[in-house]
């Protein structure tokens, strides 16, 4: 999982991740589409489950979109950052972003009748987008170091603590 790279403390980071082709960016490309597709779809699905007979039906249907909704809610947040992490060059991850931020506006301008919870999943998508990009950068960073991504936080942390502690 790409938000715990920085958790491993003895691999060198690497610049980017090599081991995709053509189809696991199609691949990714589908999963993204179904997850904006489930953010979409699954609040007008919660209301038409209640037309069914069947008390369990109901249960069995929520239970079902409760999944759904999660596993989408997953795929907003860690796939925009595995995308990135697969670019060659870092300069050209603006293209995933873009492709995620048009899914987050059409996540907004589609669902304007859901009131508040239409942010929800764009912002999920957001955090996702600054999560990778952080993570992708931190450790295209370190790769060019070269050292692992946790040493550079750590260092970044410690900078920063011995500012604030100067400002005092």
């Amino acid at each position: 999982m790409y938000t715990l790279a920085f958790l491993t403390p003895l691999e060198v980071a690497i610049e980017y991740d090599k081991d995709w082709d053509l189809w696991w960016w199609i691949g990714a490309g589908v999963v993204g589409v179904v997850a904006i597709t489930i953010a979409l779809t699954v609040i007008p699905l919660w209301g038409w489950i209640d037309r069914f007979d069947s008390e369990v039906g109901v249960l069995i249907g929520r239970i079902v979109l409760a999944v759904l909704a999660l596993a989408a809610a997953y795929t907003l947040v860690v796939l925009p950052g595995t995308m990135m992490r697969h670019v060659q060059a870092h300069e050209n991850v603006w293209w995933v972003v873009i492709g995620w931020l048009v899914g987050g506006v059409a996540l907004i301008t589609i669902s304007r009748e859901y009131g508040w919870l239409r942010w929800l999943a764009p912002s999920l998508v957001g955090a996702g987008l600054l999560i990778g990009a952080a993570n992708d950068a931190l450790q295209r960073f370190a790769s060019w170091i070269p050292t692992t991504a946790a040493a550079v936080l750590a260092i970044i942390i410690l900078g920063i603590g011995l500012l604030w502690l100067k400002s005092r």
